[in-house]
């Protein structure tokens, strides 16, 4: 039990510093919407995109496999031995990305960012990448280590420093490109001190290569499988931009990072995940291993269901408040299908944790890539004949195939319990929380803050009265704060 534990305090803790982050795309979004128009605001979006799928080629998700070898042992050497040589890579790969981005800053800022004239701020995003991908190897290391709460900390200081600089140069200068120059030079500084702590965790010496084979074979076969789930997230957005321009993708994108709360649930859950899982796996704990993807999936469903009915409803209202007219006016019909599509994504990466822990990524790259495969010609047409109803619809029907592919490949390596009746009484608490919610909705920060509450006490109480939260729930969370220890009955629950 104080592996499980442990496990939920991690959880609480990375939930915690994850609602700061999120707070950047909040902040930002009226600061550049307002300030510098919507299709600034695109670019500066499409930048974010351009990093993080840049990292995909630099890191070639060796930040996966670090924690996948490095959770399972406590031998510094052999930490040591999986960092060392894949962090050697990254920096080399780094160097080759920023050098392309430079080269081909004219066809980015056409082509990702929406206009040529953000030419100057696309070749500074290679840099950018290069600098991001370093300090998330050394990341993850720690969360590897099994200082998830570090990570967490660090990962929030990451993004509130870069929030901090961005928001104060945009409202003193006015300007995009000063704001990216001094996203650059905080992660410089960032991935510098993770670098150290990095080397002081494991130790520095000469490399030892001999453990490179081992995490390539893990890594590798996740390189298209993260391609895949990047085509997912960013395709559609990338298309928009290219085919209505970079005011569309500016609505559209504002929309995305409301509905996206629906997935960024899990993330914290996942982060503390892997490393949990892992260890229990490798002492040939395999019961506890299935009963804490279990109740992980279970609880993600209970939050997450009624987040994306909550969202649907208010989401306009808050874009409304947070960015101008033409963003909230034009988002109202996107938001529910991007909210059900993100809610597929949350529960397909529960399900590719199960392929990760058993190192099958093999299936995990063929599942991801077939969704990916069909995913773009169903964004195409998509966006081509309802334009954004159209990328919003091909979301939700995209992350469905991804989870409908993966769970095929996850159920037949390790099963575990997926709390079908749970799923089924959140979704109809939701459901009256839905109404509840429209009738008591009014405009304004007050009326929101009256809906939201409202929505979260009639959750509940539907919830418990349909005998989604009962005694075993509560057993089991007076036994997370240290009451006292689940019996058999929870632990196989």
């Amino acid at each position: 039990m104080d592996d499980a534990r442990a496990y939920a305090s991690d959880i609480g803790v990375l939930g915690v510093l994850r609602v700061l982050t999120r707070f950047r795309g909040l902040i930002l979004l009226p600061i550049i919407a307002r300030g510098l128009g919507a299709a600034t605001y695109g670019a500066w979006t499409q930048s974010l995109v351009f990093v993080s799928v840049g990292m995909s080629v630099i890191t070639l998700q060796f930040d996966v496999a670090v924690v996948r070898f490095v959770s399972g042992t406590d031998d510094r050497y052999r930490q040591r031995s999986v960092y060392l040589p894949l962090v050697l890579i990254v920096i080399g790969l780094g160097v080759l990305v920023s050098a392309a981005a430079v080269i081909l800053a004219p066809w980015i800022a056409s082509k990702v960012l929406g206009d040529p004239q953000y030419a100057a701020i696309a070749g500074w995003l290679g840099v950018w990448t290069a600098l991001t991908a370093v300090a998330q190897l050394g990341l993850h290391l720690q969360r590897g280590l099994h200082r998830v709460k570090l990570f967490g900390v660090l990962s929030t200081a990451e993004t509130l420093g870069q929030l901090a600089i961005v928001a104060g140069l945009i409202l003193f200068t006015g300007e995009l490109l000063p704001a990216v120059l001094g996203a650059v030079a905080w992660e410089a500084v960032f991935a510098l001190a993770v670098l150290a702590l990095g080397f002081r965790s494991v130790g520095l010496g000469w490399p030892d290569w001999s453990s490179l084979r081992s995490s390539l074979a893990f890594s590798l076969p996740l390189v298209p499988s993260y391609y895949g789930g990047t085509v997912l997230a960013f395709a559609d957005r990338l298309f928009v931009a290219a085919y209505l321009g970079a005011e569309a993708v500016g609505i559209y994108s504002a929309a995305y990072s409301l509905a996206r709360i629906v997935r960024e649930i899990f993330v914290p859950i996942s982060t503390a995940l892997l490393p949990a899982v892992s260890q229990a796996w490798d002492r040939d704990e395999k019961d506890q291993a299935r009963w804490l993807l279990a109740n992980t999936l279970r609880y993600y469903l209970v939050l997450a269901i009624p987040a994306a009915a909550g969202l649907t409803i208010l989401g306009p209202q808050i874009l409304g408040i947070l960015a101008s007219g033409a963003i909230a006016q034009g988002v109202g019909f996107l938001i529910p299908f991007m909210a059900i599509g993100y809610l597929f994504s949350g529960v397909q990466a529960a399900f590719s944790v199960v392929l990760q822990l058993v190192q099958d990524t093999r299936a995990l790259a063929v599942a991801r890539s077939t969704a990916a495969l069909l995913y773009v010609p169903m964004v195409i047409l998509g966006v081509l004949r309802w334009g954004l109803l159209g990328g919003a619809l091909a979301t939700a029907g995209g992350y469905g195939l991804d989870l409908a592919f993966t769970s095929f490949y996850s159920r037949r390596a390790a099963s575990f319990d997926l709390h079908s009746w749970q799923t089924l009484k959140a979704a109809l608490a939701s459901a009256g929380m839905s109404l509840v919610v429209v009738m008591v909705q009014r405009p304004g920060w007050v009326g929101l803050a009256l809906s939201l509450l409202s929505g979260v006490a009639v959750y509940l109480g539907l919830l418990t009265l349909v005998g989604g939260i009962g005694r075993r729930e509560l057993r089991f969370g007076a036994a997370l704060i240290g009451w006292r220890g689940p019996g058999e009955d929870e632990r196989k629950g």
